[in-house]
């Protein structure tokens, strides 16, 4: 999956991102700032969307390690996402031991962390962000915080108000709960707090872990 969106969807969205931007310079475009703006708008989010498609490739690429713990797949994602957006982003734990979550928690935190840290890059205007793994009284709690410009939760820009939902309902489907903390002029942070797993049973075969295959 991850090569047919690099060698179709990644590959459209380039070309058309740079015809957008050639169609700026034609003489019957160039004096006319209405139509420049909007070339400029779709060319933007023609960039917007190749970023979102590399980071699902990095995601999916990523599943193919099953041999990483949680942590180490959330390191790499990090990793990759500062990298790419140009925001300096660490990943803080306070534990280097292996989560004790579901498989099925695993894969939807993984999630909403990789759709906050894109609505960061979107939207926040941020230079600094971090991902926050504190483990305590049979819960996990998950931090994604950034230093941007912060907005009002009850009137969220473009995109926010579908990644948020999105990002709730990936929480709750894994027993969790998520809590927003923002308001404009200050940074965000996004809150999940996720159930230890429960003890496995005698003799139960052992949960596949993530991008791990199920027989």
């Amino acid at each position: 999956i991850a090569r047919e969106m690099h060698d179709s969807l990644a590959q459209v969205l380039a070309v058309a991102h740079l015809r957008l931007r050639a169609l700026e310079t034609r003489p019957s475009v160039a004096g006319d700032e209405r139509v420049r703006a909007d070339i400029d708008d779709l060319a933007t989010l023609c960039r917007e969307a190749q970023r979102d498609v590399r980071e699902a490739i990095v995601g999916l690429k990523d599943a193919h390690h099953p041999e990483r713990s949680l942590l180490e797949h959330l390191d790499a994602f990090v990793s990759v996402f500062s990298r790419t957006s140009g925001i300096r982003t660490t990943l803080h734990a306070d534990t280097a031991a292996e989560l004790n979550l579901s498989p099925a928690a695993e894969v939807q935190v993984i999630r909403v962390v990789q759709e906050a840290l894109a609505n960061i890059r979107k939207h926040a205007g941020a230079t600094h962000a971090a991902v926050r793994v504190t483990t305590r009284d049979g819960h996990t709690e998950f931090v994604v915080e950034d230093d941007g410009v912060g907005f009002d939760p009850g009137h969220p820009r473009g995109s926010d108000g579908f990644g948020l939902v999105t990002m709730r309902e990936r929480t709750e489907s894994a027993g969790g709960t998520l809590h927003l903390d923002a308001a404009p002029g200050r940074g965000t942070r996004v809150v999940v707090t996720l159930p230890d797993a429960a003890p496995a049973r005698p003799n139960a075969p052992a949960p596949a872990r993530v991008g791990e295959a199920v027989a």
